[in-house]
C-alpha cells in the first residue's frame, strides 16, 4: 500500500534570506513524514512541503517556522 501524500504551501511573513530559507527546508525535510519541502525562487516568501498525512499535519510546519521565531500561514 503507498501513502497518499500532500503537500503544504506556507506563507512565511518576514522576508528572509535564501541561508535561512535552506535550514527551514532542511529542518522541514528532518520531520518524520515530510518527503521534501523547498522553496519558490520567484516567491521568495513561499515554502512547499510535500508529506504524508498520516506521519505529520500541516499545523506541525507553522509550529515548527515558529520556533526558528518566524510567522507563516499555510496558503493551500
Amino acid at each position: 500500500m503507498t501513502a497518499q501524500l500532500c503537500d503544504a504551501i506556507l506563507h512565511i511573513d518576514e522576508p528572509l534570506h535564501d541561508w535561512q530559507r535552506d535550514i527551514l527546508a532542511k529542518h522541514m525535510r528532518m520531520q518524520k513524514g515530510v518527503v521534501s519541502s523547498g522553496h519558490s525562487d520567484k516567491v521568495p516568501s513561499l515554502m512547499i512541503v510535500e508529506y504524508d498525512p498520516e506521519c505529520i499535519d500541516s499545523i506541525s510546519f507553522i509550529n515548527m517556522i515558529e520556533r526558528h521565531g518566524y510567522h507563516a500561514e499555510r496558503m493551500a
